[in-house]
């Protein structure tokens, strides 16, 4: 399945010069990883960091899928608000997943301090706010009722009316709900210098080429162990050509972060799931004084189709939404979504002018739970495969949140089982 369409971002602002080539083919791993994404790089790198073996699997090139498509802004707040979560789950159930998000925000600025250190890579994290806009009167009472919970559950959190709305950020909209403590990031410079530090510093191998394909349960000694069945392309050693193989091997663990392309036994667990496409441009760069006049990072709204916006560290603002549930890719219906994405937020934000270009843009495929919660816990019928599948626009935080638990389910043997993540709920 085809990710995306148009001219990517992220890969842009990083001249990659790593190779993964095959590694040794041997049944000495602890663990193995299908997919090279946030999901998988992230739970790799804490399990790798807490001393297993481990062997990570990318059918094509490491975060160059979904990773490399997202928006770069990483926020604690979900798709689904606090608010109407609680009203899903129960409120204590729904603030510990807030918090959970709150505290992968943490690890992942953690996680960007050790990359500079380990190989001087900037990763582009840093702390910001965002500002989530009720364009419409009719979403104003659930914004206030919104900052009513979060601020009981110790979120720092502020509310402005409409005046206060366009004096202090210059955007037009009946509410705004301020949020701080989210994340700037530059997705694709983070996951390669996850990989990096990772293969450096915690001895991760790599297989770029590599596809897990199939495997199948098997008990010897009364401990449980898993055939897989992966097909490559094998470099040679001089790196001048590959060729095709076919390796089966045996492994202890799976994790699979394969994201949106399931494996047909995971597909028959996550039932409420969904396939979306949104739109994204990326402008010109800005002149920075143009951003003074505001102190957030990232607009969003409250009404559906949203649209969105974020500074990038290069002074562009990375534009999107308009999602639709039609998946085939067209460059001329790309390029209308992207147009009237930039007549919105020119509305939205008028300090921004009327004369906004997009150099990049793209459509791109996501998934997301019907539910709005993400996918993320051991599968039903393998006790030995973790799934971590972030549907939904907050992956790279359920990324973060999923390594953790991945991590306390095989080395603690935490989970629970009543989890509101849980696979085949």
């Amino acid at each position: 399945m085809e990710l995306f369409e148009g001219k990517k971002y992220w890969t842009a602002t990083y001249e990659r010069d790593e190779q993964f080539l095959t590694p040794d083919i041997t049944d000495r791993f602890d663990i193995i990883v299908a997919g090279g994404g946030m999901s998988g790089l992230l739970s790799s790198y804490e399990l790798a960091r807490q001393g297993y073996k481990v062997l990570l699997l990318e059918k094509n090139r490491i975060g160059e899928g979904s990773t490399s498509l997202n928006t770069g802004l990483i926020q604690y707040m979900s798709d689904i608000g606090l608010y109407d979560l609680s009203k899903k789950v129960g409120e204590s159930k729904a603030s510990e997943f807030y918090e959970k998000s709150a505290a992968a925000l943490d690890y992942i600025e953690k996680i960007s301090k050790e990359i500079y250190k380990e190989i001087a890579l900037d990763t582009e994290v840093k702390r910001s706010r965002s500002i989530f806009v009720a364009s419409e009167k009719k979403d104003a009472d659930s914004l206030k009722k919104e900052y009513t919970i979060q601020k009981k559950h110790g979120f720092n959190v502020s509310l402005f009316n409409k005046d206060e709305l366009e004096t202090k950020y210059g955007l037009i909209g009946e509410k705004g709900l301020e949020t701080t403590g989210d994340l700037e990031i530059n997705p694709y410079k983070f996951v390669m210098g996850v990989a990096k530090t990772s293969v450096k510093k915690y001895g991760l191998e790599i297989w770029e080429g590599a596809e897990l394909k199939s495997y199948k349960e098997y008990k010897s000694k009364d401990k449980t162990f898993l055939k897989v069945r992966i097909v490559a392309r094998k470099i040679s050693e001089n790196g001048s050509n590959s060729f095709p193989i076919e390796v089966n091997m045996t492994v202890p663990k799976l994790i699979l972060a394969t994201g949106y392309n399931l494996l047909p036994s995971i597909k028959k667990e996550i039932k409420k799931s969904k396939l979306v496409k949104t739109f994204v441009g990326v402008t010109q760069k800005l002149k920075s004084g143009i951003f003074e006049k505001v102190r957030y990072a990232m607009m969003w709204e409250s009404k559906t189709p949203y649209n969105y916006f974020r500074k990038s560290a290069e002074d562009r603002l990375v534009i999107g939404g308009r999602d639709v549930s039609t998946l085939k890719m067209d460059e001329k219906i790309r390029k209308k979504q992207v147009e009237i994405l930039i007549e919105k937020i020119e509305k939205c934000a008028p300090y921004l002018g009327n004369n906004l270009k997009t150099p990049f843009s793209y459509s791109a495929i996501f998934g997301e739970s019907t539910d709005e919660i993400p996918f993320i816990g051991p599968s039903e019928k393998f006790s030995n495969v973790f799934v971590t599948a972030g549907f939904g626009g907050n992956g790279t935080v359920y990324a973060a949140m999923a390594a953790k638990m991945a991590s306390d389910y095989f080395i603690k043997k935490i989970y629970d089982k009543k989890s509101i993540t849980r696979i085949g709920r």
